[in-house]
């Protein structure tokens, strides 16, 4: 058959594909190994310049009026944060933050899935129906908007749909009366059956957003966590060159798209960590007189919050002074260590972040094409068995 031809050939453009990606997975890994080497022996100027530039710079007068003791504490601790981060850039060690990030990331959804939920069940629950009594001050035929929540066990009962158009209780009657038995006029009764068939489809619906859920989770993280665990679970093996073989990295585009993604993210949370330890050992020793908190951080690092001008590596921030959020406002100044600001002061660290940036451009342009051929493969596939099915289905007749 010629589906089966074109499927064959589908196939083998993938084997080539996963291919091609087994021999340029060394290569990445010595990019990245290669970026995170240079990041490490940079980090400490990086450092030391923004905490200069805070302690020094910004508050003079307070950092004069540390005892040389708390000053050389601040030196000392500064050199050991620095080296405990510097030990944890590493491929591994953000493969294994990664995979920990991913992990909170599903539960978070999780818990928000299941906070939509249990909204959603108490609004449908059921009350009472009062039966309800004719208007006199509106006219026959008039429409009652009312001012009740849209999700509600009306928006279940189609019944209730109509009744709310019209607000004459005879003309309700009528309609009903042309539509619904008759044992169903009672507004106890009606209630009751709305009631059943809001819990019914309810239950529908929360299945429905549980089998999603679970296909989304299933989706995001079968590349992720198999590559990302079996990353930190396994040792790597090695060539005569010392170099890690691809079994590293996932073997397929589109989860070595996904284990770069988290890498990233993984290397943003590092440093956002060693720089609320840096602004926390500040305000500890006195150096400074307002702490960052950690959210203040990533929504500026994420570009949420518009911050004033600042040097790199540093962020500078209004903050209200007291408990008063209408009262005066001081700027506040604290260390937050971003790659692209590292990268902007270390001509090195810039050239390998543009070989990374290479390397997932053509990693980016590899899963594009596993997508589509994996796409035509699993439509070859449902053709071949509606075929099937359907022959099954209708034998020809004699």
């Amino acid at each position: 058959m010629p589906s089966d031809s074109v499927r064959s050939e589908t196939a083998q453009q993938l084997q080539v594909l996963v291919g091609q990606l087994e021999q340029d997975n060394p290569a990445l890994y010595r990019h990245w190994a290669l970026y995170l080497q240079v990041l490490r022996e940079a980090l400490l100027a990086s450092v030391q310049k923004a905490c200069f530039h805070v302690s020094v710079q910004t508050y003079p007068e307070r950092y004069a009026k540390l005892i040389p003791a708390k000053r050389t504490e601040l030196h000392r601790r500064m050199f050991s944060l620095v080296g405990r981060c510097s030990s944890l850039l590493t491929v591994e060690q953000l493969a294994v933050l990664a995979t920990q990030m991913h992990g909170q990331e599903l539960q978070s959804q999780r818990r928000h899935q299941q906070r939509w939920l249990n909204s959603l069940q108490e609004q449908t629950e059921p009350e009472p129906v009062a039966p309800s009594m004719p208007n006199a001050s509106m006219p026959n035929g008039s429409i009652h908007l009312g001012l009740e929540l849209p999700i509600g066990s009306g928006l279940f009962g189609f019944g209730s749909l109509v009744r709310g158009a019209v607000d004459d209780p005879d003309d309700a009657e009528s309609l009903d009366s042309a539509d619904e038995p008759d044992e169903v006029h009672d507004p106890a009764g009606r209630s009751a059956v709305e009631g059943d068939e809001a819990h019914r489809l309810m239950a529908a619906f929360s299945q429905v957003l549980e089998q999603m859920g679970e296909a989304l989770e299933a989706d995001s993280s079968g590349s992720m966590d198999s590559s990302w665990s079996g990353m930190a679970a396994e040792e790597a093996s090695t060539d005569a060159t010392g170099l890690p073989f691809s079994g590293l990295l996932p073997k397929h585009p589109v989860g070595v798209l996904r284990w770069l993604e988290g890498l990233d993210a993984a290397l943003v949370r590092r440093l956002r960590n060693l720089s609320h330890a840096l602004n926390v050992e500040m305000l500890r020793l006195g150096a400074t007189p307002s702490l960052l908190p950690l959210n203040l951080l990533d929504a500026v690092g994420q570009g949420q919050i518009e911050t004033q001008n600042a040097p790199p590596n540093l962020v500078r921030m209004p903050l209200p002074v007291g408990e008063r959020a209408r009262g005066p406002f001081h700027d506040a100044v604290a260390v937050l260590l971003r790659p692209v600001d590292l990268e902007l002061e270390q001509p090195r660290l810039r050239t390998c972040r543009t070989r990374l940036q290479q390397s997932r451009q053509q990693v980016r342009r590899m899963a594009q094409t596993y997508r589509r051929l994996e796409r035509r493969l699993q439509a070859l596939d449902a053709e071949q068995l509606w075929l099937h099915d359907h022959t099954t289905a209708h034998p020809p007749t004699p």
